[in-house]
């Protein structure tokens, strides 16, 4: 009779033993899920709010193929609103669907009162080369140290030549923000060039750019 207690006995323990390694076995592979999951959210907020940079299908994929079926629905709504930004450092451009950015450089004036081109802040841009295009813009980010007065910027074509008089920028901002104007570029190759004017004090131009959205 004691050997069947004691039979009974280690089939109770081992019993409660399996059942010890499976609820630890399943309480890590939820941790380990929940902890996938953590980084895949991370991943789609990175995504979005980050629309300036050249990301989209390729890191979608390498999310989606590492990511549980749970959140392979974020990913897909994700997907539908990257937009795929390139920069361009030279005059040619393939002809694929999606934004372009031209960068014209920086810059700085001290002269009042006067339309002053800035030559390092220029760029030779053929549109040809960027198939059905969309929207163009012109785009900037400058400042005024002392915050007296207003500085202005537009952009002047030196190939045919013409001003783009109309489509001027302006700020008293002492920090700086993005500004952006839609502008109609002619067709063919042209070199851009910055102009910038200020009414009271120096001002600075941090950064101008032509944006081309293709179709």
């Amino acid at each position: 009779m004691r050997i069947i207690y004691l039979v009974v006995g280690l089939l109770v323990l081992a019993n409660l033993a399996f059942l010890n390694y499976v609820y630890v076995v399943d309480k890590n592979t939820v941790v380990g899920l929940e902890a996938k999951l953590t980084e895949d959210s991370r991943i789609i907020q990175a995504l979005n709010s980050r629309p300036g940079e050249s990301v989209g299908i390729t890191a979608l994929a390498t999310a989606a193929a590492t990511c549980p079926q749970s959140c392979i629905s974020l990913i897909n709504q994700t997907d539908k609103t990257v937009k795929t930004t390139t920069v361009i450092n030279q005059t040619t451009a393939g002809g694929q669907k999606g934004e372009y950015i031209i960068p014209l450089g920086s810059g700085s004036i001290t002269e009042l009162n006067t339309w002053k081109d800035i030559n390092t802040a220029q760029a030779t841009v053929n549109l040809s080369n960027f198939g059905r295009i969309k929207e163009t813009y012109f785009e900037a980010v400058m400042h005024i140290p002392n915050q007296q007065g207003e500085v202005r910027l537009r952009l002047y074509d030196t190939s045919t030549p013409y001003i783009y008089a109309g489509n001027v920028l302006r700020t008293t901002s002492q920090t700086g923000e993005l500004q952006s104007v839609k502008i109609g570029l002619q067709p063919g190759q042209k070199t851009y060039k910055v102009q910038m004017y200020t009414t009271i004090s120096a001002a600075i131009l941090d950064m101008a750019r032509i944006r081309i959205v293709t179709e």
